[in-house]
């Protein structure tokens, strides 16, 4: 039964510190809220997490967690002068079940990592599936493991009214503004910095024959960066440097009427992503897999490398090797890419959802989900294969090729034949650009790249699960690593429609 608060007998969820992670909680904040009374879910935080959570209608209180002794312990008097029901611990740390356990909240919901297992009602055993996914799938576990009913959606904000936030740019129809955020000074420092010059030479190439602007965004710890990619702009476009001038909610506004945004891995590039407003995100000391954004006009760029990720403040190389490969030509052209996006040549068409493996945990879903395996090897002569359907679920069956075997009514293909997907593609009036594939090897969701799709990387239960640098050290990147084939499959049908 989902629990029921209310303002006497309030939930609180302690949210993440760091900004990025917090706009990546959004989705099982907001599953949380849904349903509730207004003001009757609390969430307590540091301070950057905290300010992203004060943006959220229907949220009560939210409550600043600050460092050191005395500071906790008036934090543990201050909520245990509240009824709260329950706990929902978002934050690993052993001081966030340890706080409100003291604080006498008797049901408390979290992973049981950092020896906290005893200090949790509900302690959840983190699986190695729940350490190489998305960090989105983390926090929907926890909320779900609370009691709520979460489903898969992206982390959306809103952008707050902002009186004269006109002054800040250009508002221009035909002018592209270009936000640049060439600082990452919270939690991993110059490591994750791709650095100044970089940004400057990409912003220029963008915006060469264009008419555009460019603006520096970044927060006071990231001044230094900020101001040294303005002075290199010099002669260049015109630039507006608001690093450090900008309140959270102000942030938010402004990049909302951004038109690209070119970013560090970094808290910003996640608000982006939220708006959804177009990204281009370089990765170098961290992971894309578990922290990178998942929105529709967001574009990834890493190379591999033997180092990364590290996840170190600074390069113990002093070279940050990560970024070798990764140049401001590169960082243009994928700007290009999204500025002025190929055109789709079948619009009418529907996409698919192939899957590379037979998935025994998986639950048919619902909707109108036009599910095809495409298995090789030994796979095709898996017991749980069934003979083929006249009718497969999902479509009406056309001209060759035809399936080879079914599985819970759906049709089973032969993918060992390169011209599958084109032969399927026509027959099925399938649109590959709109389709996606599911996998738990990497070598079949390269196709998805060929023919401009989407990929999903998910662990099947009883698999080994690889380490994040064999992941990482393939020239190719998924748009989405899910702990299950359903957190896949849920992922494809909230693609479909979006």
């Amino acid at each position: 039964m989902t629990p029921k608060a209310s303002k006497s007998s309030p939930i609180l969820v302690r949210g993440v510190n760091w900004l990025g992670d917090a706009v990546i909680s959004l989705p099982g904040l907001h599953a949380i809220i849904h349903g509730q009374p207004p003001g009757s879910i609390e969430v307590l935080a540091r301070a950057s997490g905290a300010e992203l959570y004060r943006q959220l209608p229907n949220l009560g209180a939210v409550i600043e967690d600050y460092r050191g002794l005395c500071n906790k312990l008036k934090l543990i008097k201050k909520l245990s002068q509240k009824s709260y029901q329950k706990a929902v611990l978002f934050q690993n740390a052993f001081g966030a079940a340890l706080t409100s356990t003291l604080s006498g909240i008797k049901d408390r919901v979290g992973f049981s990592r950092h020896y906290r297992r005893l200090l949790l009602t509900t302690p959840l055993k983190p699986l190695p599936a729940d350490l190489r996914s998305h960090e989105l799938f983390y926090y929907l576990k926890i909320v779900k493991a609370a009691g709520f009913n979460p489903s898969f959606s992206l982390p959306r904000l809103t952008a707050p009214q902002i009186p004269n936030l006109s002054d800040t740019m250009d508002p221009a129809q035909d002018k592209i503004v270009l936000a640049l955020v060439p600082g990452a000074s919270n939690g991993h420092g110059l490591a994750r910095q791709w650095g100044p010059a970089n940004f400057a030479q990409a912003a220029k190439e963008i915006l060469s024959g264009n008419q555009g602007e460019v603006l520096i965004l970044g927060s006071k710890g990231e001044i230094e960066a900020c101001n040294e990619t303005e002075k290199l702009l010099e002669g260049g476009p015109p630039v507006k440097n608001l690093a450090g001038k900008t309140s959270l909610a102000e942030l938010i506004a402004t990049l909302s009427e951004t038109t690209l945004v070119l970013a560090n891995d970094s808290g910003i590039a996640h608000l982006a992503g939220a708006l959804g407003i177009k990204l281009v995100v370089l990765f170098g000391s961290t992971n894309p897999l578990t922290t990178g954004p998942l929105a529709k006009n967001a574009c990834v760029l890493r190379k591999p490398s033997p180092c990364a990720p590290c996840f170190k403040r600074e390069c113990p190389l002093k070279k940050r090797i990560c970024f070798d490969g990764l140049t401001p030509q590169l960082a243009a052209e994928a700007a290009w890419s999204l500025l002025h996006p190929k055109k789709d040549r079948t619009p009418d068409l529907r996409g698919a959802v192939f899957l590379g493996n037979i998935p025994e945990d998986l639950k048919v879903p619902s909707g109108p989900l036009q599910l095809i395996l495409l298995l090789k090897g030994t796979e095709l002569n898996s017991p749980l294969l069934e003979p083929p359907l006249a009718k497969p679920r999902g479509f009406t069956l056309g001209v060759e090729p035809k399936p080879v075997a079914s599985y819970k009514g759906f049709p089973v293909y032969d993918g060992t034949s390169p011209q599958i997907y084109s032969e399927l593609a026509e027959a099925q009036k399938l649109s590959l650009m709109r389709s996606f594939w599911l996998a738990s090897d990497l070598s079949f969701l390269k196709t998805a790249q060929e023919y401009g799709g989407k990929s999903c990387l998910y662990f099947q239960s009883g698999m080994k699960v690889p380490s994040r640098e064999a992941i990482l050290q393939e020239n190719f990147t998924p748009k989405l690593v899910a702990p299950t084939v359903q957190g896949a499959l849920d992922w494809a049908e909230y693609f479909r429609d979006f």
